[in-house]
């Protein structure tokens, strides 16, 4: 558990969504290759980091999850926000492309999926809640 504790130290300062997404590929990798107990890790690293929607059961599953992805694909991945990966997860790889084409938001890329809707260009990536919480980890 250590391990996981010393991933999350070394992209902690100055964490921005690339670094975000790397070291939950790293974090989902390290679980599945060590056989690391997910309730056990969520435990530990709640005593360490307090009360973190990054580091539940929930979220350290989704990680070993997306570790499944082949690592080519990374650099690609780093480019979309976690919640918009969680979707492509739960959806289609094809998303990939067009989450960095068109930079949707959570909602924009739901409606998507769901509604057939349109997508718009937008000119940044949306603001992503756990990222600003890993921010305030910090502080």
């Amino acid at each position: 558990m250590d391990i996981v504790e010393k991933i999350i130290e070394k992209y902690l300062n100055n964490i921005n969504n690339e670094k975000q997404i790397q070291m939950f590929y790293e974090i989902g990798n390290i679980i599945r290759s060590n056989n690391i107990n997910v309730i056990e890790l969520s435990l530990y690293l709640k005593k360490q980091y307090g009360v973190v929607i990054a580091f539940t059961d929930r979220n350290l599953n989704n990680m070993i999850k997306f570790s499944n992805y082949d690592k080519s694909l990374l650099n690609k991945l780093k480019q979309i926000t976690w919640k918009n990966i969680l979707l492509i997860m739960k959806n289609n790889q094809d998303l990939i492309d067009i989450c960095i084409k068109y930079k949707p938001t959570k909602k924009e890329l739901e409606d998507y999926i769901n509604k057939d809707k349109k997508l718009k260009k937008n000119d940044i990536i949306e603001l992503d809640d756990m990222l600003e919480e890993l921010k305030n980890i910090r502080r």
